[in-house]
């Protein structure tokens, strides 16, 4: 669940639910949409799991995501005993669990996210509750005696390579444990994958924010619909998540957004739940084979796709009435099922609450009969590794490998595999299930496979999805692949050289790089205007990789040897700076000694700002919230070893910089937070007065040039320099920008006499002379006592003999509109007048203050009785 309600959406979407909807409903002439079970039966559906026929599994966690009530979770099993999608058969499979979340349902075992362990469940004696169960992973996230579940361990779908893939957000998971001692630490959300017995844990990528769920498609494709952070410039984003990336979040997307993979879409705020892949017979169209996504507060979606080089191109579309979504998920006969959150909140559910609605196509094959793999025979089980229906294919696949290596099989998987008539999709079935009963003794066999351009990504997928298996063979294919005219080659050919761990392969990897650029566009971001209909591929996703794992191998060498080379110093030194080893700034600090070109030593000096801090360690117990601190590049930079070096170095850099590159210098180093006054840097500088050149500022830049033009020990003429800066700009801007300005310098009694003489060009109003309208916006804003200066320059343009006649009724008239606020109607407006006369003389104004005395606002009125007493007391009249 979401730590953000967007409640009102929400209840606009319940309250536009048909109250009296009864148990089916034909959805126009293509659907039928059933409420499968609804709250009598179920409450607070976090996550479902539905078995191959079409068994329902819904965790259910009134804790929601605010409360910590030990014990109160539970999953229900739920089936339709009938046939009518209307579930009439209910038992509690697991019961008294804390925080139930996802779970997928493949062969006989339930495999249940409930941080912080991920278990595998089974039903052995057929009574309807799991009485065994074995925890697979431990240590997922924080237990719910230490903070409510949220933001944590969410989902788990299975692969055809019969990895299970599990959805982290970003409280992450410090040395979450397999069954064979593998560990995993994600600080940030992310994707782990562990194997069905809980061996292999480990991370498979990073930088997500909070994912609810992940989908696998039929070639092993994983995408996600991501949280958005509730204002902080993270929208909903729809992701292709592939292996090694750093998609951002939290510490780069802001200012570092062409470091990181973009998502495939944007949809603008939001909240995403679930996402499935479906692969299913019998529904119109390519819905069939398509996306589908839930959003907490816009509904359920279907997502076409087109292949674009190593990613894909996506398009989007609402589908059917599906409010409040958490999970999606299907079964063998064609049906669809959507768990909704309808009619609760997001504290501790006192009443039973949220639905599951069946989804089918009119007149699909939902009817045809199951085929449970387990009891079939060995070509039948092989056979269905060719049906059209995911689900049947990943049970067979996974009764395949409960069944254990046996040559028979064997040679039956690799005949589906060679067959160039059979569907691709049988066929990847069966090269990963061949993998996985014979690991690295498959691999003679699957090399011949290699020849065949449809199936080469998948069997070079297969030769490098193991690192201990991956032998001559294999590393011989994981070449090849990277100079291979199909870029999903490419990318499995990366990754799989990336799991080897062999160094040697960096010299390879790095020319796939060359996308990768150290610099980006100074506060580059990711944020881009949201696409509702649909997205565009991350086209770096090849580079992007490929750099990543040239820095997993630490091909410290290699990176600093490129660096000499025009076309891959750029990303070589993007490599380096995320290599924290003392190796590596010894390696930047002799080619800054050995070079004079100055671009070389800029590029340099920007990896050694990078290296200055690194990440703090992390305990595994504190997170930083739903809102950190975007400004990265680390959430908390903390020196490190090689940081005194590294200090040096800028300095030497520094020392043989082209001064007409300091301005950047400075802007990069604020930009990786280095204290600048912790640098030794004998050059003659002035970043603040740099910023004067450019034409746009950041919010930081104008900070720094609002502290120095106030800052007394800066020479006049400076300061001078600063407000003329600011006084170019445009209305409201510039006006607001002086107003700041001139009341820091002390306004009329400013200690320098260009300031002073500032402060009286201001308000003479001359510069409105002709364009009093433009005006307007000043005489209620009490901004820096804008209105007090409006008024000033109306005052003193009224006793100016020089304004033109036109300009002088258009003052008069304003004047006018503020001396009538009898009533209070512009109530900025008389305040900003009174304050004026502070530095005019009033005694004109006598009769128009009189009335004033008895005005409702106390301010105006006390400045008016003021008025009028020195009027009074200068005539010596009576009072």
């Amino acid at each position: 669940m979401r730590s953000r309600s967007f409640y009102c959406i929400a209840l606009l979407v319940l309250l536009s639910q048909d109250a009296g909807w009864g148990s089916a409903q034909e959805v126009g002439a293509d659907w039928v949409q059933t409420r499968f079970v609804d709250k009598e039966h179920i409450t607070a559906p976090t996550g479902i799991s539905v078995s191959p026929d079409g068994v329902v599994f819904v965790s259910c966690d009134p804790n929601a995501t605010t409360n910590i009530g030990r014990r109160v979770g539970k999953v229900v099993r739920c089936e339709d005993t009938d046939g009518d999608g209307v579930a009439d058969a209910f038992s509690v499979y697991i019961d008294e669990i804390d925080s139930p979340r996802g779970s997928c349902y493949v062969g006989d075992t339930l495999y249940l996210v409930q941080p912080p362990f991920l278990v595998a469940y089974q039903d052995l004696d057929d009574d309807g509750v799991a009485e065994v169960q074995n925890v697979l992973v431990k240590d997922l996230g924080s237990p719910l005696r230490e903070a409510p579940a949220r933001h944590g361990a969410n989902g788990v779908r299975m692969g055809i390579d019969g990895w299970l893939y599990l959805a982290i957000g970003d409280q992450g998971c410090f040395e979450a444990t397999g069954t064979d001692g593998s560990q995993a630490t994600l600080y940030g959300g992310g994707v782990l994958r562990v194997r069905p017995d809980g061996s292999q844990l480990s991370v498979l990528l990073s930088g997500t924010r909070n994912i609810y769920d992940l989908a696998v498609s039929p070639y092993l494709d994983l995408f996600a619909r991501d949280n958005t952070n509730d204002g902080g410039g993270w929208n909903t984003r729809f992701f292709h998540l592939i292996e090694l990336a750093d998609f951002g979040y939290p510490r780069l997307y802001k200012n570092f957004g062409h470091e990181v993979l973009a998502p495939l879409a944007d949809y603008g705020p939001g909240a995403g739940t679930g996402v499935y892949y479906l692969h299913e017979p019998g529904y119109p169209e390519e819905l069939g084979d398509a996306l589908y996504s839930g959003d907490f507060n816009k509904g359920v979606f279907v997502h076409r796709w087109t292949r674009d080089g190593e990613s894909l191109q996506l398009t989007l579309a609402p589908f059917l009435n599906l409010p409040m979504n958490t999970d999606i998920d299907a079964d063998g006969g064609s049906r669809l099922y959507f768990s909704s959150w309808s009619g609760g909140g997001f504290g501790f559910a006192e009443e039973p609450f949220g639905h599951v609605d069946m989804v089918r196509p009119a007149g699909a094959p939902g009817s045809e009969a199951y085929t449970d793999p387990g009891e079939a025979s060995e070509s039948e089980m092989v056979s269905l590794l060719g049906s059209r229906s995911q689900v049947r294919r990943m049970n067979a696949m996974r009764e395949i490998v409960v069944r254990g290596r046996n040559p028979t099989i064997s040679q039956a998987l690799l005949a589906l595999a060679g067959d160039e008539q059979k569907p691709l999709y049988g066929r990847v079935a069966a090269v990963m299930a061949l993998k996985q009963i014979d690991g690295r003794e498959s691999h003679a066999r699957l090399e011949a496979l290699y020849a065949d351009e449809n199936l080469r990504e998948f069997v070079v997928r297969a030769f490098g999805d193991l690192e201990p298996e991956i032998d001559a063979i294999a590393m011989a294919a994981l070449y090849r692949a990277l100079a291979d005219d199909n870029p999903r080659v490419q990318l499995r050919g990366v990754v799989g050289l990336a799991r080897a761990g062999d160094i040697d392969a960096a010299a390879a990897l790095l020319p796939l790089a060359q996308g990768e650029r150290l610099l980006g566009s100074e506060g580059s971001s990711q944020e881009r205007e949201p696409d509702v209909l649909g997205g565009s591929a991350p086209r770096g996703s090849l580079s992007h990789t490929a750099l990543k794992a040239v820095v997993h191998l630490k091909a410290i060498d290699l990176l600093l040897g490129a660096i000499e080379a025009p076309d891959l110093r750029e990303v070589a030194l993007r490599g380096l700076q995320e290599i924290h080893e003392p190796k590596v700034v010894s390696g930047l600090t002799a080619a800054i000694h050995t070079t004079d070109d100055p671009r070389l030593i800029k590029l340099i000096a920007i990896a050694l700002f990078r290296l200055y801090h690194q990440e703090a360690p992390w305990d595994g117990k504190s997170w930083w919230g739903s809102r950190p601190n975007f400004a990265g590049p680390y959430l908390r930079g903390v020196a490190w070893e090689g940081t005194p070096e590294v200090r040096q170095a800028i300095q030497t850099a520094f020392a043989k910089a082209d001064p007409a590159d300091y301005a950047e210098l400075f802007g990069r180093m604020r930009q990786n937070r280095i204290p600048i006054d912790q640098l030794n840097l004998d050059i003659e500088f002035d970043e603040v007065l740099s910023f004067l050149d450019k034409a746009t500022l950041t919010q930081s830049e104008s900070v720094q040039l609002m502290n120095a033009v106030a800052d007394p020990e800066r020479p006049e003429e400076e300061r001078i320099r600063i407000y003329r800066y600011f006084q170019q700009g445009s209305l409201p801007e510039s006006y607001l920008n002086r107003a700041q300005i001139l009341r820091a310098w002390g306004e009329g009694d400013a200690q320098g006499a260009l300031e002073r003489r500032e402060y009286a060009a201001f308000v003479s109003g001359v510069e409105f002379i002709g364009r009093i309208e433009e005006l307007e916006p000043f005489f209620k804003n009490s901004e820096h006592e804008c209105y007090k200066y409006a008024h000033l320059q109306l005052l003193n343009l009224l006793d100016n003999p020089a304004a033109p006649e036109e300009t002088r009724e258009a003052v008069a008239a304003e004047m006018e509109k503020t001396w009538a606020d009898q009533k209070n109607l512009y109530p900025h407006r008389l305040r900003g007048l009174v304050l004026a006369f502070e530095e005019v003389d009033p005694s004109p104004y006598a009769e128009r203050f009189a009335p004033l005395v008895d005005h409702r606002d106390e301010r105006v009125k006390q400045a008016a009785a003021r008025y009028l007493k020195a009027i009074h007391d200068r005539n010596g009249e009576p009072r």
